[in-house]
């Protein structure tokens, strides 16, 4: 076995090892909530998000991120032949985790670090489509699967950066990539397909009558692109929204007949705090400890070590998405992290 073949195994296996770290996991469990036990039951940063609450999600996603693109800078600047199969080997390390028997996250935050290592403009064209379906929707799932297919598809030309079909590896690769980012979200696809998916508000809501400032978010962020700069998309998109909610909100005024979803009549809120079986005035840590309590005793593994049929874990999993809306409408309504 040759010396250089020994220092790229080296390498593509530090890189599976290092994105094999489940950062969304440790970040739950330092905030005593297990999300392999919650909401979709998955280690990646959506879920953080939606069960640990959205400062924490950020954190998760930005560490995420960063295990694809750091081994990824490294590997060009001291192996640039290897920096392909180094970003690919932290992204399968994400998805397929040495850590926690093989089961792990979806891939794309990782995915994205990589890409952003290896072509920032496709990249930053790819976050405007993720970020105008997301604002269209609020699916996080939705915008990560069109992104990927995006990827797939433009990773084939020679434009934004890449060399198109001339770099075959690479086209090949990334194509692999993206379709193995849309298979492992195949649950998420059946929730979509039947109306059970989780909606994410990463700005908050409409409160008050003052708008979410989506428009904004999405003409920023669509504009960097549009320059090649995932930098640019990403401070666009921020920039876009503080300014549309900031400015244009506030001299358009609260919006007739939109009046907010939170007060503490409202039907719907009063539904949620029923389907968790607390009091609209229960402490925060009384409602967190219900929602875990329903989250352990409806888990699919649970209801099959109960002896429970197919029946039985299909009736499991709609409950469950019954109580993740809950749990979503409350949070946010108290303003929980």
């Amino acid at each position: 076995m040759s010396e250089n073949t020994i220092v790229w195994a080296a390498w593509i296996l530090g890189a599976y090892l290092v994105g094999g770290i489940p950062f969304g996991y440790l970040i739950g469990r330092m905030r005593g909530v297990d999300v392999r036990t919650v909401g979709s039951k998955n280690i990646g940063a959506t879920n953080v998000f939606r069960t640990v609450g959205k400062k924490w999600g950020l954190v998760a996603f930005a560490c995420d991120v960063l295990k694809g693109l750091l081994p990824t800078l490294a590997a060009r600047r001291f192996l640039p032949e290897a920096a392909l199969w180094v970003g690919v080997a932290c992204v399968v390390g994400h998805m397929l985790t040495p850590y926690m028997k093989f089961k792990g996250g979806k891939g794309v935050a990782t995915a994205f670090g990589m890409l952003l290592g290896l072509a920032p403009a496709l990249v930053g064209c790819a976050f405007a489509v993720f970020s105008l379906v997301f604002a269209l929707t609020h699916y996080i799932s939705l915008g990560s699967c069109l992104a990927a297919a995006f990827l797939a598809v433009m990773v084939w030309f020679p434009v934004l950066g890449v060399r198109g079909a001339a770099d075959l590896p690479q086209c090949v690769l990334v194509t692999l990539v993206a379709l193995f980012v849309i298979w492992k979200h195949r649950s998420n696809i059946k929730r979509l397909a039947t109306g059970c998916e989780s909606k994410i508000y990463l700005f908050g809501r409409r409160r008050d009558g003052c708008a979410v400032g989506w428009k904004g978010f999405v003409i920023g962020s669509i504009a960097g692109g549009a320059r090649g700069s995932w930098v640019g998309a990403i401070i666009g998109a921020l920039a876009g929204d503080w300014v549309e909610r900031r400015w244009f909100s506030a001299r358009r005024g609260p919006a007739p007949g939109r009046a907010s979803p939170f007060p503490a009549d409202d039907d719907t809120l009063l539904m949620a705090y029923a389907e968790l079986g607390v009091a609209p005035d229960a402490e925060n840590e009384v409602v967190r400890a219900a929602y875990r309590e329903l989250a352990k005793k409806h888990h699919p593994d649970a209801i099959r070590a109960a002896g429970g049929d197919d029946a039985a874990v299909a009736a499991a999993d709609a409950k469950m998405a019954r109580v993740n809306a809950a749990w979503s409408e409350i949070r946010d309504a108290r303003g929980l992290r």
